[in-house]
């Protein structure tokens, strides 16, 4: 295989694929030329639609603004005619009961602000407290006022030299015995009437007949004029108080014939000079010129991006004639590559089987080592139960003794009462030892299943039946030691899966322990504590022993490691090895009392579980 690093050499066509000098210059000649062509074409069409639509802006602004103030109109006509209204006028009401028709007309037309003024220009009573000094305030110098008391209706918009917003006053006469009283004035908040118009432009700017912006979407505009005024205007407009007092900057130094009708304006508020494209609609009946705007960025912004898109499909259309250039060089050598790959796939195919020959054995032989080792296993495991066994031999053969004696003495008494005849007492002599064969074949039985080596076979099984094999197996070798079992259950211990034997064993290797543990000690005891915990069931088997030394603990699962004269110190290593198989943990844990404690926890068997 040293030779397949070859192969991208000879794939590489020996010709370049770059352009000539002439060809690249063609290609961005022809790239340039497109580019100013879109340049050209979009700009004027962009253009004539950003006027339209500011052009549409400004109408729907002035439409807009005329549908929300109009009915204040009719509001100022028609408080003026109430009866409440003239009667507090002419002194036969007080002007506590005036402020409450006031405040309960606001409610419901939704107002700013209602005010009846006196004809001094006094305030007699507002809808809105404007302080304690409010009925003080002289508001003659209004023009809303003064076109009142001529008997007309007005209409005037300005900054409230009380509350410093901005409004829109209308005002009408109060009419009694064709004489004006009086004069109500309805102010309409602006505020809400601005931030709605926002949305209609870009910018925009609203500019009285006197030059000065009452309203605009940048700040920076608004108190200012829009172009330069003589310092008489700026007299005259401060001493209208319409405004708050500002120093009026002009807006543009442009003349006013290009402020008023061409398509764009300079515009310097912050000190840099900023050209709009401009769009203007007057509207007489409110005393204003609605200007809407638009950043002459905005139109650069859309150009730049039909210069993108068009350059993005230049270098599509020119990828793609590229792609067929070098797909057509390409198939030319992709002969030469086929005849070349076969001969490689033929070395890799035969490469491939070998190893593949060489994976098999090497499988082959790691199954054979583990059916050795489970074999080994096995056989570790069956020489386990065999030891244990040998050491409960002694015991086995006291408790097997005693039944075969009462076996032989029941058989002889048997015999004399036949040669007497008294056959009822030989019926019972014969329930007796049946009774005593059953007991011998039940002891057995248990050490043959114990004994016996097969394959575990999973099932689900009651813990009951395990301690119950356990204590008949156990029974002579704690007989033979005097010793005691005390096994203690709490609640109800549900189902366990696996093999029952197995778990038997672990039983049988720990007691047969703590039984060594406590030999020669005629107090001792041993203890099985089963409970259920959750998921799991945990059983720990306790003696009354001395226990195992600190430096010894780690040690004690270690197969071949042992502390008794006898054993193969294999017990408590395979005990360990069965329950994790079963999916549990065999631990040694410390207690306070002394002795030694080992904890025993199984899974409880979930329906359906299966081997």
């Amino acid at each position: 295989m040293d030779n397949s690093d070859n192969i991208t050499a000879q794939t590489t066509p020996a010709e370049t694929t770059g352009f000539s000098s002439r060809a690249t210059l063609l290609i961005c000649l022809i790239w340039l030329a497109g580019f100013l062509l879109v340049m050209l074409v979009s700009s004027g069409s962009l253009r004539d639609d950003v006027l339209a639509r500011l052009e549409t802006g400004a109408q729907q602004m002035h439409a807009t603004i005329n549908e929300e103030l109009n009915p204040y109109e009719s509001i100022a006509s028609g408080i003026a005619r109430m009866r409440t209204v003239k009667e507090a006028l002419t002194g036969q009401q007080d002007g506590a009961a005036l402020k409450r028709f006031l405040l309960r007309a606001n409610d419901d037309m939704k107002t700013e602000a209602l005010i009846v003024l006196a004809p001094s220009g006094f305030p007699m009573a507002a809808s809105k407290d404007f302080g304690i000094d409010f009925e003080q305030r002289d508001f003659s110098f209004r023009p809303y006022f003064q076109q009142a008391m001529l008997g007309e209706q007005g209409r005037y918009y300005a900054t409230g030299f009380i509350t410093g917003q901005r409004g829109y006053f209308f005002s009408a006469p109060v009419w009694h015995n064709e004489k004006v009283i009086g004069v109500v004035v309805v102010k309409a908040d602006l505020e809400p009437l601005m931030y709605r118009i926002k949305t209609l432009a870009p910018d925009y700017m609203i500019i009285g007949y006197d030059g000065v912006v009452f309203s605009a979407s940048r700040s920076g505009w608004v108190y200012n004029s829009l172009y330069p005024l003589a310092e008489t205007q700026r007299l005259a407009i401060h001493e209208s108080r319409r405004y708050p007092r500002t120093s009026l900057v002009g807006l543009s130094s442009e003349p006013l014939d290009d402020i008023f009708h061409s398509d764009q304006i300079v515009l310097n508020a912050t000190g840099l000079a900023n050209r709009y494209f401009a769009r203007r609609t007057r509207a007489p009946e409110l005393g204003w010129h609605i200007f809407a705007l638009a950043p002459s960025s905005v139109l650069f912004q859309d150009v730049a991006i039909y210069l993108l898109y068009y350059t993005l499909a230049f270098a599509l259309l020119f990828l793609i004639w590229l792609y067929q250039r070098k797909r057509t060089e390409v198939q030319r050598h992709v002969k030469v590559l086929n005849a070349e790959l076969e001969r490689r796939v033929a070395l890799l195919t035969r490469e491939l089987k070998e190893s593949n020959e060489e994976l098999q054995e090497l499988v082959d032989h790691y199954r054979t080592t583990q059916d050795q080792l489970k074999e080994t296993r096995g056989q570790l495991v069956q020489t386990a139960k065999l030891a244990v066994l040998g050491e409960m031999s002694a015991g086995i053969n006291h408790e097997l003794s005693q039944p075969l004696l009462a076996l032989n003495t029941y058989i002889e008494n048997s015999q004399r009462l036949l040669a007497k005849s008294e056959y009822d007492k030989v019926g019972a002599n014969l329930k007796e030892l049946q009774q005593v064969a059953g007991n011998m074949r039940d002891i057995v039985s248990r050490f043959k299943v114990f004994a016996r080596r097969t394959p575990p076979e999973p099932r689900p099984f009651g813990l009951q039946e395990v301690i119950s094999g356990t204590r008949v197996i156990m029974k002579p070798l704690l007989s033979k030691s005097a010793l005691e079992l005390r096994i203690r259950q709490q609640g109800n211990i549900p189902d366990l899966f696996g093999d029952p034997v197995q778990v038997q064993q672990v039983l049988v290797n720990l007691v047969t322990n703590a039984a060594d543990a406590l030999e020669g000690d005629k107090d001792g005891w041993i203890a099985m504590d089963i409970c259920a915990r959750g998921k799991e069931v945990e059983i720990l088997v306790t003696d009354s022993g001395a226990g195992i030394a600190v430096e010894l603990r780690d040690k004690v699962f270690e197969p071949f490691f042992t502390t008794k004269a006898r054993g193969l110190g294999l017990g408590l290593a395979l005990s360990r090895r069965i329950i994790e198989t079963l999916g549990g943990s065999l631990t040694l844990q410390e207690t306070a009392a002394g002795g030694t404690c080992f904890v025993l926890k199984l899974p409880v068997y979930t329906h359906g579980e299966n081997a």
